[in-house]
């Protein structure tokens, strides 16, 4: 197991310089996703399933998020992929990632309890302590998103009065 670490954390050492010294934004956000979804393998080969999902859905999914954001507000250059190649390997790598989680799952011997749910405990487990965090997470995701929106509506009506 901690071969596996090691190299998840190496792999994870390489994509975070491919963060710091590539110019192009959109490929050091994909850097940096990479960079948090390996740090999330690693954590979750030591055993630490709940902080290992956290750093993959949460870092991972922010990070992608915010690229989105930047990629959409910069003023720079508009295409995101400058080799068509560029596409095939990201579908290879995320289809080998989808592989290996399918079958690490498929794999781990464990008893999965369905539970069933009652408006109660919905409520309670929503706003309880960490589950307020997570609405209001989800809440400011949504307004990150809206905003991207709306302000590359404003930029292309912009350029559109320009013209």
């Amino acid at each position: 197991m901690i071969e596996t670490f090691i190299l998840l954390m190496t792999l994870a050492t390489i994509a975070s310089a491919a963060v710091v010294w590539d110019p192009d934004l959109v490929r050091a956000a994909i850097s940096l996703v990479v960079v948090f979804l390996l740090s999330g393998l690693a954590l979750l080969t030591l055993g630490s399933w709940f902080i290992g999902a956290l750093q993959v859905i949460l870092g991972a999914g922010a990070v992608a998020i915010l690229a989105l954001y930047a990629a959409i507000t910069s003023k720079g250059r508009r295409e995101i992929l400058k080799a068509p190649q560029g596409g095939t390997l990201g579908a290879l790598v995320l289809s080998a990632l989808g592989i290996g989680i399918g079958f690490l799952t498929i794999s781990t011997p464990g008893i999965f309890t369905l539970y069933t749910s009652t408006t109660s405990n919905i409520a309670s487990t929503l706003f309880g302590d960490l589950g307020l965090v997570a609405t209001l997470s989800i809440l400011l995701l949504v307004a990150l998103i809206s905003s991207a929106y709306i302000i590359r509506y404003i930029v292309i009506e912009g350029v559109r009065g320009r013209e």
